[in-house]
């Protein structure tokens, strides 16, 4: 007889987002991460701005996803963005950001990583798409 059961888990969570350009994107990205901690913003204090270098827009994606999420886990805030530039060039794509930043609120859910599973950026018609697929 087993001592143990399997059982089901909501381990993930996906979002899709949409930008008329890459940091239009970008922004969205934010913000659904945001929304899906379900976490409050407070007061306003201050403002950083972050230059970000990957490979791939996916990579860049997750840097910036990651850089958000450590950053609201870790030091209680969040950014709003005032500005997003994300460009590429012969070897990689860069990201030059600037952000308004919060206190934040708990969290109502916990997101432990952004990942890479079928995440792929994808320039359609007038816009920019993806799906991040978020552990929890």
């Amino acid at each position: 007889m087993s001592r143990f059961k399997m059982l089901d888990h909501p381990a993930d969570a996906r979002i899709r987002i949409h930008g008329a350009t890459p940091g239009e994107l970008f922004n969205e990205g934010l913000e659904g991460l945001y929304s899906l901690m379900e976490v409050p913003f407070g007061e306003r204090k201050g403002a950083t701005s972050m230059t970000l270098r990957a490979a791939s827009y996916e990579e860049l994606l997750v840097a910036l996803l990651g850089e958000a999420l450590f950053r609201a886990t870790s030091h209680k805030t969040g950014l709003r963005t005032i500005g997003i530039s994300v460009r590429p060039n012969k070897k990689e794509r860069m990201l030059q950001g600037s952000f308004e930043t919060y206190a934040l609120g708990e969290a109502g859910r916990e997101v432990k990583a952004v990942t890479f599973h079928r995440l792929r950026i994808r320039q359609r018609g007038g816009g920019w798409t993806a799906s991040v697929i978020f552990d929890l």
